[in-house]
C-alpha cells in the first residue's frame, strides 16, 4: 500500500477489502472504516445502477469531483480470493493513471 501511495503522489488514502468487505489494509490520510463504507456503497450504487444482478459486480469504479476522486478496481472470484484496491485522490488526478496504479497493485498481491 505504501507503494501504491509513492508512485502516484496524488492518492491521499487506499484501502484494501476482503471478498466480504473486509478491511485487510488502509495507508495514507483518513479514516478507514468510514472510507470503507463509501467505497462499499458506492461500489453497490454503481452494481444496482448497471443493472446488475446478485451474481454480478462491477469490475472498476471511478467517480470525480472538483475537490477529487475516489476510484476502485476489484478481483474477482471465491471470497478467498476476491479483493477491492480503493484509492482517493486529490483534484486532477489522472483516471487512467490512477486505475492502471490501482490494477497493477492489485495483480502484484499475493493470490493475484
Amino acid at each position: 500500500m505504501d507503494g501504491l501511495e509513492a508512485g502516484s503522489p496524488e492518492i491521499r488514502s487506499a484501502l484494501l477489502l476482503d471478498g466480504r468487505g473486509r478491511l485487510v489494509a488502509h495507508a495514507g490520510a483518513g479514516e478507514a472504516d468510514s472510507m470503507r463504507e463509501m467505497v462499499l456503497e458506492l461500489i453497490a450504487a454503481a452494481d444496482t445502477a448497471s443493472g446488475r444482478d446478485s451474481g454480478a459486480w462491477t469490475a472498476r469504479l471511478e467517480v470525480s469531483s472538483p475537490g477529487g476522486g475516489v476510484f476502485a478496481v476489484r478481483r474477482d472470484g471465491a471470497q478467498a480470493q476476491a479483493m477491492t484496491l480503493a484509492a482517493v485522490t486529490a483534484a486532477g488526478a489522472l483516471p487512467s493513471l490512477v486505475l492502471y496504479d490501482l490494477r497493477m497493485s492489485l495483480e502484484g498481491i499475493d493470490g493475484a
